[in-house]
């Protein structure tokens, strides 16, 4: 029992143990900065504790972010990055401070993505992400915008999620399924998500498609169980589906 005691003890001191592929180890970008008046160039180094712009030649510039001093990281594109913060901007009338970096040297990775996702857990928005896992639904659609007009592309239902592969990159998006705030659909031909994202109407945003091909009602009703149903309930079903599909294999 001591031994156990002064094992608990010890785990407490040292944390939790993080699995090895979900460590973000450093990773640095070239980038350009725009300021009022100019550019600057330096660099975007992207830890496990937070994200750091370090000028090369103006350390007043210099800034780190802790994940949790950052509103929102848009990558845009695998070349463009935006960084919404809590900082107040005097001359702007104390709204938000909104930086905006050009990758200069290499591209955003899914890869790096997917590692800074769980670090911001519904305050990441990327038109950059890997190929769905588990889709089970696929429909062409147009993504009616706020200002009017819209873009084209498809829309793709998954285990992991809602992906838009659009045909204009920065409005690609993919939602995990645990930050989806609603899903609906007013007839065949539309479809309705409201997620966390900042648009000029606050902290979210709806999404709009029309479809080209009637909604398949039985991939809707899938995907509206997994973002609305309790997931304790959903874990039970697939996990007796699992035992009699277990049985039936040893049978």
């Amino acid at each position: 029992m001591k031994r156990f005691a002064m094992l608990t003890v010890f785990l407490g001191m040292i944390g939790p143990v993080v699995p090895q592929d979900r460590v973000l180890p450093p990773q640095t970008l070239a980038v350009r900065h725009d300021h009022l008046f100019g550019s600057g160039e330096g660099q975007l180094v992207v830890s496990e504790g937070g994200i750091e712009f370090v000028s090369e030649k103006d350390g007043a510039h210099a800034r780190y972010w802790s994940y949790q001093d950052i509103q929102e990281l848009q990558v845009l594109s695998p070349g463009k990055i935006r960084l919404l913060t809590y900082e107040d901007v005097g001359w702007k009338l104390q709204r938000d401070r909104n930086l905006k970096f050009e990758v200069t040297d290499q591209e955003v990775s899914a890869a790096l993505v997917q590692l800074l996702r769980p670090r911001l857990s519904g305050r990441l928005v990327s038109a950059v992400f890997a190929d769905p896992e588990q889709a089970f639904y696929s429909v062409p659609v147009k993504h009616r915008h706020t200002l009017g007009g819209g873009c084209e592309g498809r829309v793709i239902f998954a285990e992991e999620g809602v992906y838009y592969q659009s045909s204009r990159g920065e409005e690609s998006r993919f939602w995990p399924t645990g930050e989806i705030r609603s899903l609906g659909s007013m007839s065949d031909f539309s479809l309705r998500l409201t997620v966390r994202e900042a648009s000029v109407l606050g902290r979210e945003r709806t999404f709009q498609f029309q479809l080209k091909e009637p909604l398949s009602r039985p991939a809707f009703d899938r995907l509206w169980r997994r973002i609305h149903e309790p997931a304790t309930w959903l874990d039970l079903i697939d996990l007796e589906a699992e035992e009699k599909l277990s049985r039936a294999e040893r049978n």
